[in-house]
């Protein structure tokens, strides 16, 4: 096979390992390009390599990026921007934010810092300092976060485009994940500009890495773009970014408060919301197969990974931290919604692992149903209390 790119020419032949760079120069493969399940597979740095591109491991999530060499000047602004890009850790995930005053203030996203009991900011130095949320909006996913440097001098990157000063195909460039020392950059180019619910955001054609919310996406003039918020739900490997338009104004508002945190809790509880129905689409079907006496290996599968997916919620769940005891108790009334909704998904289990349905089985099943029942319903009770004390507050003020 051959494979070409601005006159460099790559020779390859199936299951051997020598390979050739025209006009004709011999090269030793480690490995040799194979056919596989009808898949040519080919060694990709060889390839790569040799046509111009680099490539880079991520050992964290164990992934390969390939990108093309940027421009002198587009590195040495990589160089420049990279200390004020920094991880944002919580209790509960991580992300990442960038420094726009060496006084300590740091953007990143709403959900990356939503529900924590601590916020760690490390710094390319390495530096860590604890943090805490000055404002906060989560109909934009968008928070405004403070450190105290002390003598510390942090490396801030305060420039950045509005919304209306971008262009469609203008290139940009994002930081990879923050977890790994010195991660590639992505390079791609605008996409689009688009609005969903009166928010404009950025569609990029970088794909987001993990850790990539609250990322920077920076032009190739220096300037920032906007801040990565989420991946496309679709197949286009595309990414989406708030435009710092809307920082100025989050800037100008009231600083953290009770019905902050109080508004924080019901964004993510619509988040929680999501994952609760695609587990209980998925424990309708389970339910319909055990009440029919169906004890085959696919419903054990089907149960044991259903339990797995709700004791993963449940831990989500029970990592969110508050101040305000109404969301406290909401919280716990979920996490034994979810404790109980597994018990019952246990009871299953011993009983299809036996191959046949035991009333014993089947009864405790049924009260550890009735009892996640029973807290989901004591949730909602003091959810909507939670609710309305929200916007009385809201109407007040």
């Amino acid at each position: 096979m051959r494979i070409s790119k601005d006159g460099t020419t790559l020779r390859l032949i199936i299951d051997h390992a020598r390979a050739y760079l025209d006009p004709g120069t011999p090269v030793m493969l480690d490995v040799p390009p194979q056919i596989i399940n009808d898949r040519t597979m080919i060694p990709v740095r060889f390839v790569t390599e040799n046509l111009g591109y680099q490539v880079a491991w991520d050992p964290v999530f164990k992934m390969v990026s390939l990108y093309s060499p940027f421009p002198s000047r587009v590195v040495e602004l990589i160089e420049q921007a990279r200390p004020a890009v920094v991880l944002v850790e919580t209790n509960r995930s991580y992300g990442s934010g960038i420094i726009l005053s060496p006084e300590g203030e740091i953007v990143t996203n709403a959900h990356v810092v939503a529900g924590a009991s601590h916020i760690t900011i490390t710094t390319d130095h390495p530096a860590s300092f604890p943090a805490v949320i000055e404002r906060i909006d989560h109909t934009i996913d968008l928070a405004i976060l403070k450190i105290n440097p002390g003598a510390t001098r942090l490396a801030a990157w305060p420039r950045y485009k509005t919304s209306d000063q971008l262009q469609i195909d203008q290139e940009v460039f994002a930081f990879g994940n923050p977890l790994v020392p010195d991660a590639p950059v992505s390079r791609g180019y605008i996409k689009n500009l688009v609005t969903e619910n009166g928010v404009t955001y950025i569609q990029s054609t970088i794909p987001a890495a993990p850790g990539s919310s609250g990322s920077p996406l920076i032009t190739f003039q220096g300037e920032i773009a906007g801040i990565i918020t989420s991946a496309s739900t679709d197949n286009t490997r595309t990414c989406f970014a708030l435009p710092l338009d809307y920082y100025p104004g989050l800037k100008n508002r009231p600083p953290y408060g009770r019905l902050d945190e109080i508004r924080a809790f019901l964004f993510t509880v619509e988040e929680w919301e999501k994952s609760n129905r695609k587990i209980s689409a998925r424990l309708d079907v389970l339910l319909h197969l055990y009440s029919a006496g169906d004890a085959t290996s696919k419903t054990k599968e089907m149960a044991a990974d259903v339990q797995s997916q709700i004791n993963q919620f449940r831990t989500l769940v029970s990592s969110y931290s508050s101040s305000n005891p109404q969301v406290v108790t909401c919280v716990d009334y979920y996490a034994k919604h979810l404790d109980y909704l597994s018990m019952a998904l246990w009871s299953m289990l011993r009983d299809l692992e036996t191959g046949q349905i035991s009333q014993d089985d089947f009864s405790a099943f049924q009260d550890q149903f009735a009892a996640s029942l029973h807290y989901s319903k004591l949730f909602y009770d003091h959810y909507e209390l939670l609710v309305e004390e929200y916007y009385d507050n809201l109407f007040r003020s």
